[in-house]
């Protein structure tokens, strides 16, 4: 198939063979692959890609004609495999060649035939118009030339640029000159005896039609040779392709006697050619229409030869032509000619609106119907437009968000909108035709009011017409209200309309007022502020420099105004990067030092209307002190986290000890006095008790510590404790005590506050190392005298003093002085843990712990203790030994197999009967079987999944009174979140001993000691 295409509009194909089946099967397909070859172009007879599709292979050979793709051809092989070698590629090539150059051949010379009969029609369609326009030209210049009438052509200034025959030979302009081209129509009027002076001013039916582009006609009556005559002149305006008139025609005929009434005939005639109203002469018997005037072809498109064989029905729609029909035989009775308005069909279907007009005349003796149409489709549209145009310009009006108000000359208000209604509180039937000045204009402005009117009114002076204004504006209640006025001038001629557009300014002065104020706020802000504000411009010079911030800079407000900040920071390098940062276009927040002070600043690029970088704008905030409590934050937090450390690896330590406590209890009850083996058992559980003193400092140091705290006298306690501590620090240190001689009752565990005595004096000691004095001294004060501190509440406190005369401390030392692990010794010689357990013991206990030291000048440690009152004497007897034996079932509950295989070792030591888990989950499991038989829960309080708490409340509401023991090796005063305090369950901390152990299982079962729910019962 050779297929030929332009561009992508298909042209022609030709098939060989041409066979209709075959063409069926494959012309879709060989047709997309050739327009896909022209689509994607190439060289000269291309060799596409060979495509198999139903067993057939295809492929397509690109046709070009001065490189510009002509067509494909499209080839099919019966079978799945195309021949692609080198000779039958050259075979095809040469026979597409061939068979190509013949089609495009045949093509070329189809596209020139065509080519040529289009040229011929035209040129004949050509010859036609120029002739009929000759015919045309040869009939107005036989009309013209060989008439009577004086016809002359003049332009808009009233000079006659062609006269006809008749007017240069019968009224010559002067005796030697016939024509009067050139010459002014003034002439001509002095000549018929119309005017004195051609000069003189007179009423010109010339002037009437060119500047109301109308037809006009005016008699002229004139003496000729001494008789009087008449003339008839018409005057026909000649339009521009702008449709006004340019140009005017005008006839001039001569009514006196018989020879005018055959001018008049030629005269009338004339003006049915060249009448702009369309004018149709119909036969009434048949309808037809003999005769049509050009205005009339124009109007309805039908040449002269078309109308002719058009009736009059043709030219109305068929539903209009009922109505018509009987208003054409009624006019055809009126003496006088009847309009009426209806729809006329043109020749292209289109319908125009006209007014149509007959009479029954006779023409020649023959009774004919004379019809006059008049299109008037413009002008109801024009009326229409003009409708919709009032009523978009009303709808404005009563929408517009502004007042509208309108009056006359005399200051009479003619329109008054609703927003006006809103604004000024008057209804609009109440107003109109009021006086506006006595209305809406405050008493002390009417006079100017009327003034400013009047002298308009005199002299046109506008300077107050288009000038927007602010002046008040009174509301019918009678208050004041400022308001913003433009005053428009409507009506162009007559008496005069003035409309002011009034704009209500009260909300706005409200919110100038309001942006005053926060400007003032702001700006007070500014300058109060520890801020400062800056602007600069593309090239770095200070614009604007503000802010009470300045001061800490030794700078004042616009001191660098007008200098380069690359010069006023030239030090700070990083300042600088900042600002080029900045005018490259980024908006960001950085933090930067100036002269020890830190600054966040935020940063923002300035930019034109086009998007260009013009500058900077910027304000820095000084957050030294907001930095500083950052810092004590973090370090609070870091301390917390420690401390969190410290508990969880107590807590773990205490099952360690738990178990091997325990097991070495075990062994010494089971060992005789002289065992061999007794003695290491005995350091085994010594170690355990110094591992229990280990994980009490970390406990201590976390708030997690094993603590009972009673009632002590803070002076005995350090009295007790004197030769302990004289062998701590050693002879070279001299201890000095002042206890006072009243007691000084404070409440903490005595083992903690021994800790912190011996903590403080082996502090004091290594201060010292060649030897000094260590005082301690134990006083009372109240809070607000000496002891001040942000930890200390108010109230009565014990001051236990450690003061030494060692080597003092630097402030950098002081920051971190109860950090764990922060120490100032060599590495080796101190844990870093021995002030921080102090300070956590003494916060534990309510108090806090002042610090006061310089280099050389040693240190003094305060140790500030809630005060108490005397001691109570405690209530009753002392607990009873523990009883070695029991009976009863107990469910233990423990997830370290090491801890429960010693609980349940010292269970059956005891007596008891033990069913053990290792889960929450698995012990809710356990327990649905044997409730029946348990007496007492021993459980672990923290425990993986199910927490101990949780299981005790839910086997209590399954068994009502069971016993439940918890057991956690956090203390119990510091398990906040957990909720066995509020339950009431018995409560035993690790590690314990068998004797604790037996003690607490026992009360459970006698009763005696189920915590606070068995009180609460």
């Amino acid at each position: 198939m050779v297929f030929l295409a332009d561009g992508d509009a298909p042209l022609t194909e030709r098939w060989a063979p041409d066979d209709p089946a075959t063409k069926s099967l494959l012309r879709p397909r060989l047709k997309v692959q050739a327009l896909d070859a022209i689509r994607s172009g190439g060289t000269h007879l291309l060799l596409g890609e060979c495509h198999v599709q139903n067993g057939r292979a295809t492929r397509t050979v690109l046709l070009c004609q001065a490189e510009a793709p002509l067509g494909a051809v499209a080839i099919a092989w019966p079978t799945e495999k195309a021949p692609d070698d080198p000779v039958s590629a050259s075979w095809i090539t040469a026979a597409i060649e061939l068979v190509a150059s013949t089609v495009i051949r045949k093509r070329e010379v189809s596209k020139l035939e065509m080519q040529a009969e289009r040229d011929k029609r035209w040129f004949k369609t050509l010859d036609e118009h120029l002739r009929v326009l000759d015919r045309e030209r040869q009939k107005f210049a036989a009309v013209v030339n060989q008439t009577d009438t004086f016809v002359f052509v003049t332009d808009e200034e009233r000079v006659i640029r062609w006269n006809n025959r008749a007017m240069a030979v019968l009224l010559p302009f002067r005796d030697d000159a016939s024509s009067w081209v050139g010459k002014p129509c003034g002439e001509l009027w002095a000549r018929l005896g119309q005017v004195q002076d051609s000069n003189h001013p007179y009423d010109c039916p010339i002037k009437r039609a060119l500047e109301q582009n109308e037809v006009t006609h005016q008699e002229l009556r004139i003496l000729v040779r001494g008789a009087p005559g008449v003339l008839y002149l018409t005057a026909l305006p000649i339009k521009g392709l702008d449709g006004k008139p340019r140009e005017a025609m005008i006839l001039i005929q001569d009514l006196t006697g018989l020879e005018t009434l055959r001018q008049s005939e030629v005269r009338y005639s004339v003006l049915f050619e060249r009448n702009p109203e369309a004018i149709l002469i119909v036969d009434p018997p048949t309808l037809a229409i003999l005769l049509a005037n050009p205005a009339a072809q124009r109007m309805l498109g039908y040449t002269a030869q078309e109308i002719a064989q058009v009736g009059l029905p043709a030219l109305h729609p068929g539903s209009e032509w009922k109505r018509l029909q009987g208003f054409y035989e009624l006019a055809s009775r009126q003496n006088a000619p009847t309009k009426t308005q209806c729809r006329v069909l043109a020749h292209d279907g289109t319908e125009r609106i006209a007014l149509v007009s007959s009479a029954r005349v006779t023409l020649e003796g023959k009774s004919v119907d004379l019809i006059q149409m008049v299109d008037v489709t413009s002008s109801l549209q024009a009326e229409q437009d003009l409708g919709e145009s009032q009523a978009r310009q009303g709808a404005m009006i009563e929408a517009a968000p502004d007042a509208i108000v309108s009056m006359d000359h005399a200051g009479r208000i003619l329109e008054f909108n609703p927003a006006a209604e809103r604004i000024f509180g008057y209804r609009r039937e109440d107003v109109l035709g009021r006086d506006l000045a006595g209305l809406v204009i405050p008493p002390d402005l009417r006079d100017r009011h009327r003034q400013g009117l009047e002298r308009y009114m005199a002299s046109g002076d506008s300077r107050m017409l288009g000038r927007p204004m602010e002046i008040p504006a009174l509301r019918s209640d009678g208050t004041s209200f400022p308001i913003e006025l433009t005053i428009a001038r409507i009506s162009s001629t007559g008496a005069p309309v003035f409309t002011g557009f009034i704009r209500d300014l009260s909300e706005r002065k409200r919110a100038e007022e309001a942006l005053r104020s926060a400007e003032d706020r702001l700006r007070t802000l500014i300058h109060e502020s520890d801020v400062v504000i800056f602007a600069l411009d593309k090239d770095g010079i200070y614009k604007v420099s503000a802010g009470k911030g300045l001061q800490a800079l030794g700078r004042r407000e616009g001191e660098v105004v007008g200098k380069s900040i690359y010069d006023v920071y030239r030090d700070h390098p990083d300042v600088l990067a900042n600002i080029d940062r900045c005018l490259a276009g980024e908006e960001f927040t950085a933090h930067v030092e100036i002269k020890g002070i830190s600054y966040e600043a935020h940063f923002r690029p300035e930019r034109n209307e086009r998007g260009e970088i013009v500058g900077l704008f910027g304000f820095a905030t000084d957050v030294t002190e907001r930095k500083r409590l950052e810092a004590q934050l973090r370090h609070a937090q870091k301390m917390e986290a420690v401390g969190r450390l410290a508990g969880g690896v107590a807590h773990d330590f205490n099952n360690l000890l738990t178990v091997i406590q325990g097991r070495s209890e075990v062994l010494l009850s089971k060992m005789s006095p002289r065992d061999p083996l007794r003695v290491g058992a005995e350091e085994i559980q010594k170690a355990g008790e110094r591992g229990v003193l280990l994980t009490r400092q970390l406990l201590t140091f976390s708030r997690k510590n094993v603590a009972t705290p009673e009632d002590l006298d803070a002076g005995e306690v350090v009295r007790s404790l004197e030769s302990l501590l004289s062998r701590l620090i050693g002879p070279d240190v001299r201890l000095v005590t002042r206890t006072g001689k009243w007691p000084l009752h404070v409440r903490a565990d005595r083992g903690q506050l021994e800790q912190v005595l011996a903590n403080l004096a082996a502090n004091a000691r290594d201060a010292m190392p060649q030897g000094g004095e260590l005082c301690i001294e134990v006083s009372a004060t109240d809070v607000g005298a000496e002891v001040k501190g942000p930890a200390v509440p108010p109230g009565p406190y014990v001051v236990v003093s450690v003061t030494d005369q060692g080597c003092g401390m630097t402030p950098d030392v002081q920051s971190h002085l109860f950090e764990p692990f922060f120490t100032t010794k060599e590495q080796g010689k101190g844990t870093g843990l021995g002030l921080s357990v102090v300070y956590g013991i003494v916060r534990q206990s309510g108090g806090d712990v002042l610090v006061q030291s310089e280099p050389g000048r040693g240190s003094t440690f305060r140790v500030c203790l809630p005060r108490l009152g005397a001691p109570e004497p405690a209530a009753g007897a002392a607990a009873p030994p523990a009883a070695r034996t029991g009976k009863g079932t107990v469910l233990l509950v423990e997830d370290e197999d090491a801890v429960r295989a010693l609980a349940r070792e010292f269970l059956t030591i005891f007596g008891y009967e033990v069913v053990e888990t290792s889960s929450g989950e698995e012990a809710l499991r356990v327990f649905e079987q044997v409730k029946e038989t348990i007496d007492v829960v021993v459980t672990d309080l923290i425990m993986p999944g199910m927490g101990g708490v949780a299981l005790a409340k839910k086997l209590v509401r399954t068994k009502p009174g069971l016993r439940v023991l918890l057991v956690s090796g956090y203390a119990r005063d510091t398990l906040e979140d957990l909720e066995f305090k509020s339950e009431g369950f018995a409560f035993l901390q690790k590690p314990y001993t068998m004797e604790d152990f037996a003690r607490r299982i026992a009360d459970l079962l006698r009763g005696a000691s189920l915590g606070d729910r068995g009180r609460k019962v």
